[in-house]
């Protein structure tokens, strides 16, 4: 619920009890800033000098273990958790990276993929 959230407010409302439910208090301290629109959203965080990558299995994806910092701070993007980003949403991120797996299964649980993806710009925070 901030300046740029166009939302009616008892939708905005509704969503931010939700948020607050999982966060648990990590939504006070964490900055964040709703934007209606998904291109809109890369468009700001271009303006904040990030790079954008979609942690999704697609064409151009690498693995992840071979993600590297450069210069500017690092936007993950998930997808949704059945269909993932759409065709439009994938071409406007810089890079693609795929967190590789093993067995059957073709896919984690948003934020499962999530964690790991934040796990390992963490530990590119460390070297």
């Amino acid at each position: 619920m901030g300046e740029n959230d166009d939302r009616l407010p008892y939708i905005a409302q509704k969503a931010h009890k939700e948020i607050a439910k999982t966060a648990i208090g990590a939504e006070e301290t964490v900055n964040w800033q709703y934007f209606p629109d998904f291109h809109e959203a890369v468009d700001g965080l271009r303006g904040l000098n990030c790079r954008v990558i979609a942690i999704e299995q697609s064409e151009h994806s690498k693995s992840i273990s071979g993600l590297e910092r450069k210069n500017n701070n690092i936007a993950l993007i998930v997808g949704r958790e059945v269909e993932g980003l759409f065709a439009d949403e994938l071409a406007v991120c810089d890079e693609h990276y795929e967190i590789p797996m093993q067995g059957k299964k073709e896919s984690f649980n948003v934020s499962v993929a999530a964690a790991i993806g934040l796990y390992q710009v963490a530990l590119l925070e460390s070297k």
